[in-house]
């Protein structure tokens, strides 16, 4: 129980596991307490008929302003490490590009499979992924939306889903189940269906949780390879939705 205690204690005492719990906890009240008070805001002061004829408009301004009060705090408080790993890798540039390149391939074939799976266990959508289409189906939808969810979004998620979570836990198989878990939970808010709905949505999530914590680890912890995976994936993502839309030839 000393020995215990001394540990415990050492490990509160570290500055870097005491500001990752804090962006951790900072991360899910914004994303939980900033979209509830934002919605009960924009009830109290537009009537229903106006929250239906805008409700795209008024999901995209809570998006944008809920990954700014995210982005806001957590990238400062983030610069030491993404510094330190910048400077990695701008001395093993051909390593860490190589490692992007392999990563990005990986991410596709297991994405591609546990879509497959998801597909052959049920027929619902992800009403995460059913948003984001709504959500773009404008121009400034999608260009307000490209900048959130293709570029800072990733980035405000690598940063807490692997960097903060692998350094609050410590031990990687711990870090990558929990992290891949909660990362593809986070995606699954307003899902209806059966509980074999829900699993069968949460499987692609889970999976691409699981390859980006593997190469956090794989990588020596570099954020700067899932960063860019994640940015890669949810950029492709999103073009492919405005060209099947029509919004973009």
């Amino acid at each position: 129980r000393v020995i215990f205690m001394e540990k415990l204690k050492k490990y509160f005492k570290n500055k870097d596991n005491l500001i990752a719990i804090g962006l951790i906890f900072y991360y899910f009240l914004i994303m939980e307490g900033a979209s509830n008070l934002l919605s009960l805001l924009i009830k109290a002061f537009f009537s229903r008929d106006t929250i239906i004829k805008y409700n795209t408009t008024f999901s995209i301004i809570v998006n944008i302003t809920i990954y700014i009060l995210l982005g806001a705090l957590i990238i400062p408080l983030s610069l030491k490490y993404l510094k330190n790993d910048y400077e990695i890798t701008s001395k093993n540039t051909y390593t860490v590009a190589r490692s992007i390149s392999i990563g990005i391939l990986i991410m596709y074939i297991v994405s591609f499979a546990s879509s497959v799976l998801s597909q052959i266990l049920t027929s619902k959508s992800s009403a995460n992924q059913d948003g984001i289409n709504e959500m773009t189906s404008s121009t400034w939808g999608f260009i307000s939306l490209f900048l959130v969810i293709g570029i800072l979004g990733p980035i405000v998620e690598e940063l807490i889903f692997r960097r903060a979570l692998f350094q609050v836990f410590k031990n990687n198989t711990i870090s990558i189940i929990i992290s891949s878990l909660s990362f593809g939970l986070l995606h699954m808010s307003n899902q209806s269906g059966t509980v074999l709905d829900f699993f069968a949505i949460l499987i692609p999530y889970v999976t691409a949780g699981i390859v980006f914590s593997s190469l956090y680890v794989i990588c020596n912890k570099n954020i700067l390879v899932p960063i860019a995976c994640h940015i890669t994936n949810n950029a492709v993502s999103l073009l492919i939705v405005a060209f099947s839309s029509g919004l973009i030839h």
